[in-house]
Parts: structure tokens; C-alpha cells; sequence
């Protein structure tokens, strides 16, 4: 009796540990199955990527008018690069100097830019009509003298420069002698951004204080100011910075004010917009987002599939937007790559007895894959 008991045990365990191995078997196959599909679609995504690449190279090389200290853009610019950096990788026999690019790219948007390539960096340069500097005269309350900031661009296009930059930079410098920029909590000077809002902060990046590099740094002349101009002595004095809120870039307008003593004087000089580019040329593999696939080149508005955290997902891009303007994307739902659920059930067996209980198992979905996690 205890020997048939004995082979009765062993044909259970044994049929047992032929359903685990048939089940894992089956969750293998369907794990391979869901991986020869994402590597399908990322060898497909990388195909399309290497064509666009050599289109654009292509083009480039094929183009019979040079884009270099040209008065006007070649007929349909559709070989124009987005920015210097594009350029300087396509080329890099190339020069500084003006040249056309087109930030927003041909297929929507507006006109190309000329810009100021500086081909040792591959930084952008947008010139403007205030790079020279100029002298606020006199008067006497807060943003009396006001200077519009003309760019040789439009501000969608230094918007979809910014928008192709991991970097962007605008200088500013202020002499002045008993000019304050702000005195007694009271704003006499402050800049206006690409929306035409007022910013009163002269150097870094943070919008919420008046503060200039001197305060940053804890430098400035008299320590219970953030601005050297700020200070209440009767010397030459500078405040030097830079602008690195890109969202918030280019400047448009400087105003300044209570320069009305005899001896007080107020010169501003504002640098260029410079911007690095960089983003138009970083391969960052699958997918994100409607705005990878727009600093990859792609103009045609439609449904696309993007890599999101847990899944593919399906997104309607429009592409005569850019991508900090509403509605340039518009999520849809999740892309139907996945494999199809397991269930999974396994036997435990108590020595000694003849009756076999069942376990129970919960189904985690994640990343479309469905792992079953055993609870006793």
C-alpha cells in the first residue's frame, strides 16, 4: 500500500512539474513574439531615420546656390539646415560668417532667417539693431525710455530656435552713474521677453527676483543690493549678465529710468540671441514625443506611435505648430503591441496526503506584458 501510495506521489509531482515547464515554455515563446515585434519597430524607426539623414545630406550637397553671405534665400529652401550646427555637421569645411537657415523648418512657418553662423562652436546667432551702445538720456520716472528690439528674424522662428537648443543665451550690460535699476522697491529699468511681458532679473535664469550677475555671485558694490547700479554712490558702475531663460528669449523692448540728474547716465548694450542647436542633431533613439519626431525633421501632421513609459503610444501631432505652442499634441491611446495573456496555474502537493490544492494568481499588467505574481 505505501508503495503504490509512493508511485502515485511521484506521477503527481511528476505531471505537476510537466505543466510548470509546458507553461514557461509558452510564456517564453510569447515573450519572443513580443520581442521580434519591438525590434521590428525600432530597426523600421531607424531605417526611416537614416533615410531622412541622407535626404537632407543629399539635398544639402545638390544645392546650386551658396547659403553663405547670399542677400536672399535660394529659391524654395527646402535644402536650407535648421540651424548652424545642422550646417556645420553637414559640411565642416565651412566658415563663420551670415547664412540662411530655417529654424521651423519648409514645409510650415514662416520665411528663413539670416544668421550669424560661428562655425568654430556651430552656434546661432540672430543680429539685431540694438548690439551697439546706446544712451538712455534724461528723465525721470520708471521706464521713460523705452527701445524696441528689432531681430533680423521673426519670433516664431527664434521660438523654433529655442525650441531646437538645449541652450540659448542673450547678454546684457548697463553703465550707469546714479542710474538705479531699482531703488527703494520701486522698478526703474526692466526688459520685456518674446511675449512682451516685463522681467526684472538681468542675469541667470530665474524670473522671480530682481537680481543682477553681481548678486548672484555676492559681489556687488554695496552688499545690501543685488544690482551694482542699484548702489547709492556717484561712481562709474556696471551690471554685466546674461539671459538664459531660453523660453523667455529674445529680448524685445529695454526700458530704464530716473536718469534725470545732470551727472547721471544710463548706456545700455544687448548682446545677440546665441543658441547651441544641439537638439536638431541628438539621435535619442525611439520616439518620445510629437516633439522628437519635429526636431528629427518630420512635417507631416498625422497619427504617430511614440514610446511612452510603459508602452507604445499613438499621438496625433500637428506640425504647423511648434511644440511649446497648445494642441501640438494630442494623445489618442496605446498602440496594440503586446502579447496576449497567460493564465498560469500551478499545484501544490502536501506529502502524505492524496488530495492537490490549487494556488491563486493575480495578473500585473505592465509595459502590455502580463506577469503573474503568486500569492500563497
Amino acid at each position: 500500500m505505501q508503495r503504490l501510495l509512493a508511485i502515485l506521489l511521484a506521477l503527481t509531482v511528476t505531471n505537476a512539474l510537466s505543466t510548470e515547464l509546458d507553461q514557461v515554455r509558452q510564456l517564453q515563446e510569447n515573450f519572443e513574439i513580443l520581442a521580434t515585434k519591438f525590434r521590428h519597430l525600432e530597426t523600421k524607426f531607424q531605417e526611416q531615420e537614416s533615410m531622412l539623414k541622407l535626404l537632407e545630406k543629399q539635398q544639402l550637397a545638390s544645392a546650386k546656390i551658396d547659403i553663405k553671405d547670399a542677400e536672399h534665400p535660394p529659391p524654395g529652401h527646402k535644402a536650407l539646415p535648421r540651424t548652424c550646427l545642422t550646417a556645420r555637421l553637414a559640411n565642416p569645411l565651412l566658415t563663420s560668417g551670415l547664412y540662411w537657415i530655417d529654424p521651423d523648418g519648409p514645409a510650415f512657418g514662416e520665411e528663413p532667417i539670416r544668421v550669424y553662423c560661428n562655425m568654430n562652436t556651430g552656434w546661432t546667432e540672430v543680429l539685431h539693431d540694438s548690439e551697439s551702445a546706446m544712451n538712455s538720456g534724461h528723465c525721470t520716472s520708471p521706464g521713460c525710455y523705452s527701445r524696441h528690439v528689432n531681430y533680423n528674424a521673426t519670433l516664431r522662428q527664434m521660438a523654433a530656435l529655442a525650441e531646437l537648443s538645449n541652450e540659448c543665451s542673450q547678454s546684457i550690460k548697463y553703465d550707469c552713474v546714479s542710474s538705479p535699476l531699482e531703488r527703494n522697491g520701486i522698478s526703474y529699468a526692466w526688459w520685456n521677453d518674446r511675449n512682451g511681458h516685463p522681467q526684472y532679473f538681468w542675469s541667470g535664469s530665474n524670473s522671480r527676483v530682481h537680481v543682477c550677475q553681481c548678486g548672484i555671485e555676492q559681489t556687488c558694490f554695496e552688499n545690501d543690493v543685488r544690482c551694482n547700479c542699484d548702489s547709492d554712490a556717484k561712481l562709474p558702475l556696471a551690471d554685466h549678465g546674461a539671459i538664459t531663460k531660453k523660453e523667455l528669449l529674445p529680448v524685445t523692448r529695454l526700458n530704464f529710468g530716473r536718469t534725470q540728474r545732470p551727472n547721471s547716465t544710463g548706456i545700455h548694450t544687448l548682446g545677440r540671441l546665441v543658441c547651441d542647436g544641439r537638439l536638431a542633431v541628438v539621435n535619442k533613439g525611439l520616439p518620445t514625443s510629437c516633439a522628437d519626431l519635429w526636431r528629427n525633421g518630420f512635417v507631416n501632421s498625422g497619427l504617430y506611435s511614440v514610446k511612452g513609459n510603459k508602452q507604445f503610444e499613438k499621438v496625433y501631432c500637428d506640425f504647423s505648430k511648434l511644440p511649446s505652442e497648445p494642441d501640438f499634441q494630442t494623445w489618442v491611446g496605446y498602440e496594440d503591441v503586446k502579447s496576449h495573456p497567460v493564465p498560469i496555474a500551478s499545484a501544490k502537493t502536501t506529502v502524505g496526503r492524496a488530495v492537490t490544492s490549487r494556488t491563486r494568481h493575480e495578473q500585473e499588467r505592465t509595459n502590455e506584458k502580463y506577469i503573474a505574481n503568486q500569492v500563497m
